[in-house]
């Protein structure tokens, strides 16, 4: 796996768990797998954790090949036992004498693991579960990837870059070009890098169908943080005629067609409610506002998903689907503020600045009242307008939306 930061070891800045995957960790919640090693009769049943991490590999990449998110909820039953071991070994089974503890597990496992934490926005706990990896050698261009896509997550494009040249010698060029693009992203003039980036893919013949989509993501990246928003949805469209089931890449998609307003060609695309809870509200956004019926079974469905991601809040890793469903569905300000106040907490990427500042906007349009001399939605703006001048000086989309809060 060649990804950075989208790919199935490495999704950034989306609600990848979908409303069957989530039912899934329930479950497994209930039977506190993810905080115990299996007790019981169940423990003999116990897979050896090689095979498992395996398995849970595998699991993860098709999550990706065939757009189906509650692959993640499956893998991460898979590696239950070895989910958080609290510094207790593993007791000795039928068929696994070895004792495991958090010091000596296989690096396969450490590797799975570390994708499923960064997918549950447990960051700094996916990075304890590289660092060994990084260390010792072990898949280590894979480890940095995912690194540096965490450090993205988190805010700190600058850590991010360095595990991007950490790897230059060690993979294709292009995976080194990407990386570096995405780190760069909003740092730098974007358009050197788009004509960079538009050269490598007409020069090179012999690129995986993979790195091919990754790379005109990051250029639809590029260009609509350059506000070239018709060559982003081209770029975006090239990928998905490679990988239509994408699952990262069809939130940017959707997500620009609803900027763009070409609600017609969003309603049309899907036969069927996505895996992914943030395109279903796309979906169903853009099916309203076409006057498209919504079977009351569907209402049910998503407004269910919603409650329960509600319920969790703060420590959902899908708090960001919230801030889109009270932006589009169920319009109320205060609500999507809250909730992307709550999604910035958790990661800080330019689509999370994004929707700070739409909140705020939506905020303001609604409540001409709460302009920015309110003190708390003062202090949202300062904060999101330090950050955004500090790590995206160059993202004119960004930069445009901190200009017009400014006039009210």
């Amino acid at each position: 796996m060649n990804c950075f930061n989208r790919s199935s070891c490495c999704p950034l800045g989306s609600s990848w768990l979908s409303h069957r995957s989530i039912l899934v960790l329930v479950v497994l919640g209930l039977l506190q797998l993810s905080d115990t090693v299996l007790a019981s009769p169940a423990t003999d049943q116990i897979q050896p954790p090689q095979q498992a991490a395996r398995e849970t590999l595998t699991m993860i990449d098709l999550a990706q090949s065939q757009g189906d998110t509650s692959y993640y909820g499956y893998a991460r039953g898979k590696i239950a036992p070895w989910w958080n071991l609290n510094g207790q070994p593993q007791e000795p089974s039928q068929g696994q004498p070895q004792r495991l503890s958090e010091e000596n597990l296989p690096p396969d496992l450490l590797l799975a693991r570390a994708i499923l934490r960064q997918q549950q926005h447990q960051f700094q706990m996916a990075l304890n579960d590289l660092q060994p990896l990084i260390t010792q050698g072990y898949a280590e261009v894979q480890a940095r990837l995912i690194r540096a896509n965490i450090y993205l997550a988190m805010g700190q494009p600058n850590k991010a870059q360095r595990d991007c040249q950490a790897i230059a010698l060690l993979t294709d060029p292009l995976v080194t070009a990407n990386c570096m693009a995405q780190a760069r992203l909003g740092m730098r003039p974007p358009q050197p890098v788009i004509n960079s980036l538009q050269q490598l893919i007409a020069n090179q013949h012999q690129v995986s169908t993979e790195l091919l989509v990754e790379i005109w993501i990051t250029l639809g990246q590029l260009q609509r943080s350059n506000r070239q928003y018709q060559q982003a949805l081209e770029s975006y469209s090239q990928a998905l005629r490679l990988q239509p089931r994408h699952p990262f890449l069809l939130v940017q998609y959707c997500s620009l067609l609803i900027h763009l307003g070409e609600l017609e060609t969003l309603a049309a695309y899907f036969e069927q409610p996505p895996q992914s809870n943030e395109l279903w509200i796309y979906w169903t956004y853009a099916r309203l506002a076409r006057s498209i019926e919504i079977s009351v079974q569907e209402r049910a469905d998503l407004n269910q998903t919603m409650d329960f991601i509600k319920q969790a809040s703060q420590d959902h890793p899908q708090v960001k689907t919230l801030t889109l469903y009270y932006y589009l569905l169920k319009p109320e300000s205060s609500l999507m503020l809250k909730f992307a106040q709550e999604n910035w907490q958790q990661q800080k990427s330019p689509e999370d600045a994004h929707l700070v500042l739409q909140a705020l906007k939506q905020q303001y349009s609604f409540n001409p009242e709460n302009a920015p001399q309110q003190p708390t939605h003062q202090k949202i703006y300062q904060q999101i307008s330090s950050w955004i001048r500090t790590h995206q000086p160059q993202n004119q989309e960004l930069i445009s939306m901190l200009t017009e809060l400014e006039q009210y």
